[in-house]
């Protein structure tokens, strides 16, 4: 189930607007969901916590718990489902919990598989006319073995619905079917008929900067950030994407161990500039990643300071790779 985990991972890189529910939220537990995606996530999470009886909070409680406490967020979830399981929002984020759980368990992973399966299409049942929602059907089809409930023919359904209700995001479903595929070839031909279809828009220079920055095609890659930080039109995430170029030719550097200044450059301005958003890279790991580039520029003083600064983080991974650079810095 391996495959199915890193799918259910990647979905948070395809946002459309999945926070959304059958009934609209209170003000204040809206301005709890407002305050979770603009990553001020301490103070959300007091205020869903008194929301018990409350399935949306609840839900929301599960996606704080998530990257840290994967089976708290199975009961945060799970609670979520039992208090109402007609919140589409509710059904959607367990299907990608359980999905995560499928790809961690052996003894149980066809029991979460199923789970994730009925969730996902219960999402789609509840709001058929979102995409992001049909775009987590799509892949765990594309993800899951026959036996857990994957069907390819069934996904490509969902690709059909998505292509119907928007050429964008039609596009970008594409791209992801492909991708899940293996099938490199068509990937690289979509994703450039994408580019001259949408020559305006930073969205499909950044997937294919990082397309190449996968394969360690850096020189080609960060060309392509560059083009995308000065692309200026207007999409739903377009002003995210132009951020996420700018924070990928920093990252970009630290791989290539090149273009060390403009790297600097472009972490600094990243860190500076970019919004709250929970589905931007964290300013903690640009941090980290300015570091690296101080480390490899030799300003060994500058790297440490920051480096001491990522200890109070709650973010383990995070902590580990910061004092692992802090030894080699000693």
């Amino acid at each position: 189930m391996t495959r199915l985990g890193l799918v259910i991972y990647a979905l948070f890189a395809f946002s459309v607007n999945a926070a959304t529910s059958n009934s609209e939220p209170g003000a204040e537990l809206q301005q709890a969901i407002s305050n979770f995606e603009l990553g001020e996530l301490d103070k959300a999470r007091k205020s869903f916590v008194e929301y018990s009886d409350n399935a949306l909070a609840q839900t929301y409680l599960a996606r704080l718990t998530m990257d840290e406490d994967l089976d708290m967020a199975e009961q945060w979830i799970e609670k979520a489902w039992q208090l109402d399981n007609q919140v589409a929002i509710t059904a959607y984020f367990r299907g990608i919990i359980m999905g995560r759980q499928a790809s961690d368990s052996i003894f149980s992973a066809l029991s979460y598989a199923k789970k994730s399966l009925k969730s996902f299409e219960k999402a789609v049942e509840l709001e058929p006319e979102n995409i992001q929602y049909r775009m987590g059907l799509m892949q765990f089809h594309l993800s899951a073995p026959g036996i857990a409930g994957g069907d390819e023919d069934e996904a490509k359904r969902q690709l059909n619905a998505i292509q119907s209700m928007s050429d964008y995001h039609g596009t970008r479903a594409l791209l992801s079917f492909h991708q899940q595929q293996e099938n490199d070839g068509e990937y690289l031909l979509t994703l450039i008929e994408a580019i001259k279809t949408y020559p305006d828009l930073p969205d499909f220079y950044v997937e294919h900067g990082l397309y190449l920055q996968r394969n360690n095609q850096y020189d080609q890659a960060i060309a392509l950030f560059v083009t995308a930080q000065q692309k200026m039109g207007v999409a739903e995430n377009s002003e995210r994407q132009r951020f996420m170029a700018t924070y990928q030719i920093g990252r970009t550097a630290v791989l290539s161990e090149k273009y060390l200044q403009q790297g600097h450059d472009a972490l600094v301005d990243y860190l500076q500039h970019s919004p709250k958003d929970r589905n931007l890279p964290d300013k903690q790991w640009a941090t980290y990643r300015l570091a690296q580039i101080l480390h490899l520029q030799e300003q060994h003083s500058d790297a440490k300071s920051l480096l001491v600064m990522l200890m109070k983080t709650k973010d383990k991974e995070l902590v580990s790779r910061a004092k692992k650079l802090l030894k080699s810095l000693s």
